[in-house]
């Protein structure tokens, strides 16, 4: 937080000012009338830079953590060539001001206003996001689309470009063979602070709208400010898209309300977002998910996480309003610092439901945009590497948010999978105990789903920490707090399951041998039950309480 809150009162009024002036350049080149357009762009440039030298100063001085400097200079580029268009009489100019300068004038504000006026005050935190944060950063074309019914575009595609033209261009090429004919779409080609020929590239495309941003990471949400379809196709330039994986991306997101955010299946993903496949060559590639790309429902995993290279989503979720405020939840000023773990945790809290459509396969390249910016990150003591990127990020995360994005149920244990058939018919009722934020019961029933097509599964959750409540709501049925294991067996009343996953813990209760055999009476026929735990001497009293248990990794499972 900036010291001098009456010089941020001011900049954040200049702000505003140049806000109005924008309207107004856009109404004058409506009118073709640009009899005082330099004026006005000239006075524009001199407030930027003013605000320019303040943080720059500010920095100095105050040694705070804040990329205004970067907006101002996005914005001086974008005036600059708007004042050329203007001189030529272009017709891009009206675009360049509506669909670049304005957003990137409303990212600067909220840059400021959070940074410069809000954090790290955990006070003025809670406030800006219970009241502030959804209209500082909500998408007013999404918004007037929901009042009319009607969106002008059915998908809004959006390339992020960040040098790596060769990869750029195959991505382009990829999306405009195979995005579906029968779509109304928009192309907005992000240009993110490239010093090669993407921005050349890119205006030969001729897209609907083309962001060119001076630097990167100065004006991060200004993309998201332009969309105008009903959906958000974002691709990164490292990936290729492939035939029928965007058609089957929306049908799965059409197929629920409450579904927020569907990725395909790439390789070179973490968070097991990858299927089995054998290919060498890219043509190899196309013809796998050619065959792979068949629309089916039962194919479409829930998952508690997702990571997006490329991802699709709900704009109305996203960006509206009566959304969830994407773009304005921060805890770091590194705009790359676990992005994909955040908004997973804020679209489960807020019940929204997260796919990964197996029947939507293309490929990625794996990390060309981002992997020098993390490889050469340093910390405030010198450290460089991605290794100390992640762990800087994951405590910064675990220090805002009281949740470790990495922390238990995260991700499923291939482990724990390898011996569970989950070919059950009929109705299945799964329980997890301590699961975090519950991707194993959750992996069950996807599971089930996938390999019987059964859909008939609910997932029961308990847990004794509160801080994972929220993260359950979203893919539970049922989900109970409790502080006493000792009567474990009673929080469902007499209620048996088909499977029983005790993921963390156990082994710090009194009497957890007492508490197993409990639970063992809460098993139909046949059922099976699963303890995780590290304690090499504790496995081996477990395995003892039935000859016939399975050992895999750090599981013990009872058939």
């Amino acid at each position: 937080m900036i010291k001098n809150q009456i010089l941020v009162k001011q900049m954040l009024e200049i702000i505003n000012t140049m806000l109005e002036a924008s309207q107004h350049l856009y109404e004058i080149a409506i009118k073709k009338d640009y009899s005082n357009f330099m004026e006005i762009v000239n006075d524009m440039n001199n407030a930027i830079n003013s605000i320019h030298s303040n943080i720059v100063n500010l920095k100095k001085a105050e040694n705070i953590t804040i990329n205004v400097d970067l907006a101002c200079e996005n914005a001086n580029y974008s005036l600059n060539r708007i004042a050329n268009l203007s001189k030529s009489r272009s017709r891009n100019i009206l675009d360049k001001i509506e669909f670049e300068l304005i957003p990137i004038l409303e990212d600067m504000y909220l840059q400021l206003y959070f940074w410069g006026s809000i954090y790290p005050d955990k006070e003025k935190i809670h406030n800006y996001y219970q009241n502030e944060l959804i209209p500082l950063c909500s998408n007013k074309y999404i918004d007037q689309s929901e009042i009319n019914g009607k969106y002008k575009y059915d998908l809004s595609v959006i390339v992020v470009g960040y040098n790596n033209l060769e990869y750029t261009k195959l991505c382009i090429e990829s999306i405009l063979k195979y995005v579906p004919d029968n779509i109304n779409y928009e192309l907005i080609l992000l240009n993110h602070g490239s010093i090669d020929d993407t921005k050349k590239y890119f205006e030969s495309i001729a897209p609907t709208k083309q962001v060119d941003i001076l630097k990167n990471g100065g004006s991060p949400t200004a993309a998201i400010r332009t969309i105008e379809g009903k959906y958000c196709l974002t691709v990164s330039n490292d990936v290729v898209v492939t035939e029928n994986a965007i058609v089957n991306m929306i049908k799965c997101i059409e197929s629920d309300d409450k579904t927020a955010w569907v990725v395909p299946t790439t390789p070179n993903v973490s968070n097991n977002q990858t299927i089995p496949a054998n290919y060498n060559t890219i043509d190899e590639m196309h013809e796998f998910s050619r065959i792979n790309n068949k629309s089916d429902k039962y194919r479409w995993e829930q998952r508690v996480r997702l990571c997006n290279p490329i991802d699709l989503k709900s704009s109305k979720i996203w960006f509206s309003s009566n959304g969830i405020g994407w773009g304005g939840y921060f805890h770091t000023s590194n705009i790359m610092s676990f992005p994909d773990d955040k908004v997973s945790m804020i679209l489960r809290r807020k019940g929204y439901k997260m796919m990964l459509a197996k029947d939507a396969h293309c490929y990625h390249f794996g990390s060309i945009t981002l992997k020098d910016e993390v490889n050469n990150y340093k910390d405030k003591e010198g450290n460089v590497g991605s290794e100390t990127f992640y762990t800087e990020g994951r405590k910064e995360f675990s220090e805002f948010f009281k949740i470790d994005p990495w922390g238990t149920g995260f991700g499923f244990d291939f482990n724990l999978f390898t011996h569970l058939l989950c070919n059950d018919d009929g109705h299945v009722d799964v329980l997890g105990i301590n699961c975090g934020m519950g991707s194993n019961p959750l992996k069950i029933k996807e599971s089930i789903k996938e390999n019987v097509h059964n859909l008939d599964v609910e997932i029961y959750n308990i847990t004794d920490e509160k801080c994972y409540i929220e993260d359950l709501k979203g893919s539970s049925d049922v989900v109970e707090y409790t502080d006493d294991f000792s009567i474990v067996e009673n929080v469902f009343g007499n209620k048996k399951f088909n499977y029983i996953v005790f993921e963390s813990k156990l082994e710090t209760y009194a009497n957890p041998i007492e508490i197993i055999l409990k639970l063992k009476k809460c098993l139909v026929e046949n059922g099976i039950i699963a303890i995780k735990t590290y304690n090499i001497d504790f496995k081996n009293e477990i395995k003892n309480i039935d000859s016939k248990s399975i050992e895999s990794g750090y599981w013990i499972i009872f058939k």
